[in-house]
């Protein structure tokens, strides 16, 4: 070996030793990873554990934005720095920095979710509002509860049953633990709070009976998502379960597309047996907490992750209850293992039979696109236990199902969606055609959709504020509040 490659190949030695990565060093001397590794394996060295590895100029700036701007979501300091949003999560829980993006209910009240006001000493929530200012916050499971409550149970214990909590600094919006108190008058309360705080923006709720009926009047919508190509880019099983089985993914969705034609057969239960069968060949373990890891690091389209928790509170100011589901043909146990699952109320998705040890031996329930619409009516109906099967038969007289089709909307990006599109757009709902942002080709798809009669509409896949998505669900939750107002007038003339 000539000796300038031998004083080459020492320093790249001493790079490894003392944690630079593979792929920077073989950027800086113009050689593949490949070839790293191999004289890293001839000069007897290994590279430090992730762990243990000084972070890089881009890592060192995704740390110090992850720790000085909480409200920067990983998308958002992933696209700054450079990075994928699973480079930073890494990041994030190698710095402990991680808690600091978890739902409120769960980290508790910091001081990013307030401005504090110097001269009266409130804390003013940032987060979504009702329309009186009541701070509201996601606490699981689809569900919402106002912030000045979380914040008084975090500092002195559980409310008791049947107790309000007032304001003494008249600042609905506050949510110092300080400024907030029981209140006896318990009766009083609720009828204030009903007449305010969900009475639909532009009306007076003043005490009167017209006032109480149209605040306690509150509609329920449901806003139901497919998840592969609606809310994240390509199939989930792609991004590291079929890699681990050493396929790419058109080898293995050519082979399941063969069994499937062969064996006359549902393909989505093909696809969930070649899972299990090739996982098996190459001992990947298939458990439940696996699928879920798997989950925590998908990508998704733009706004996402902040998408739900702003309809839902833009629902509230309006007096429209919003519930977000999921329907999707793919694994519910990866889905469980994403942010997203915690919030929306239910997941209705492929899942898996697992055994005393937990791991995954049979398909237990299949959801392909025609049995999709089996979960819409169960939502209108709420009917969500999937074991009983007359449930969903049972007659409903429609005043009494909890969300009509016509407060509802469904959200997809494929043929795969069609029954459901049809059906909520037939029955009064709202169907929705998403497309990758700045796919030309992806849009024209979905415009035949519109052209075919199949959908209302097409949107490109971008859920941030103020774009065309999120400005059409919120013309169609106002669209409802104003429905259920004239259902009021017209009752009372």
């Amino acid at each position: 070996m000539p000796q300038s490659e031998n004083a080459r190949d020492q320093e790249i030695a001493r790079r490894i030793e003392s944690g630079d990565t593979y792929e920077a060093i073989g950027s800086d001397y113009g050689i593949s990873r490949q070839r790293v590794h191999q004289i890293a394996e001839r000069e007897g060295v290994r590279p430090l554990p992730a762990d243990e590895r000084p972070l890089g100029e881009s890592e060192q700036l995704a740390a110090q934005l992850l720790g000085a701007e909480p409200r920067l979501s990983y998308q958002d300091v992933a696209q700054r720095c450079g990075l994928s949003q699973r480079q930073v999560r890494r990041i994030a829980d190698k710095a402990e920095l991680a808690w600091m993006r978890w739902p409120v209910y769960r980290r508790g009240i910091q001081p990013w979710d307030y401005d504090e006001e110097i001269e009266t000493g409130c804390w003013v929530w940032r987060h979504g509002k009702s329309a009186q200012g009541h701070g509201r916050l996601n606490v699981g499971n689809g569900k919402s509860d106002y912030a000045h409550r979380f914040a008084y149970e975090e500092q002195h214990g559980p409310i008791p049953p049947g107790v309000a909590i007032i304001h003494f600094c008249h600042n609905y919006s506050c949510v110092n633990p300080e400024h907030l108190g029981l209140d006896d008058d318990w009766d009083g309360v609720v009828a204030e709070m009903q007449q305010v705080d969900f009475a639909p923006a532009g009306d007076e709720a003043d005490g009167s009976v017209e006032g109480a009926e149209l605040a306690t009047s509150r509609v329920t919508m449901a806003v139901a998502y497919d998840f592969d190509g609606t809310l994240a880019p390509g199939n989930m099983q792609e991004r590291q379960f079929i890699p681990d089985t050493g396929m790419t993914p058109r080898e293995f969705w050519a082979e399941v597309d063969r069994l499937t034609s062969e064996n006359q057969a549902d393909g989505v239960l093909m696809y969930m047996y070649h899972m299990l069968r090739k996982a098996a060949e190459r001992n990947v373990p298939v458990r439940l907490e696996d699928l879920r890891e798997r989950g925590r690091w998908l990508e998704y389209f733009p706004g996402v992750l902040e998408w739900f928790d702003r309809i839902k509170d833009y629902g509230e100011n309006r007096g429209v209850h919003i519930e977000h589901y999921i329907l999707s043909s793919g694994n519910a146990e990866i889905i469980e293992g994403t942010p997203v699952a915690e919030k929306v109320a239910r997941i209705y998705a492929s899942r898996f039979l697992f055994d005393d040890k937990g791991e995954a031996v049979w398909p237990a329930l299949a959801v392909n696109y025609t049995t999709k619409t089996q979960f819409l009516f169960r939502i209108n109906k709420g009917a969500h236990d999937l074991s009983d099967a007359g449930g969903i038969n049972r007659f409903v007289p429609q005043e009494d199902r909890p969300v009509p089709f016509e407060n509802m909307v469904y959200i997809g990006d494929g043929e795969t969606d069609v029954p459901c599109f049809r059906l909520v757009k037939e029955l009064g709902g709202l169907s929705v055609a998403v497309y990758p942002p700045r796919s030309r080709r992806a849009r024209e798809q979905a415009q035949r959709f519109v052209d075919e009669g199949r959908v209302h509409c097409v949107a490109p896949a971008d859920y941030t504020q103020d774009g065309p998505l999120d400005r059409l669900i919120r013309s169609n939750i106002d669209l409802a509040a104003n429905r259920a107002a004239l259902g009021l007038e017209i009752a009372r003339s």
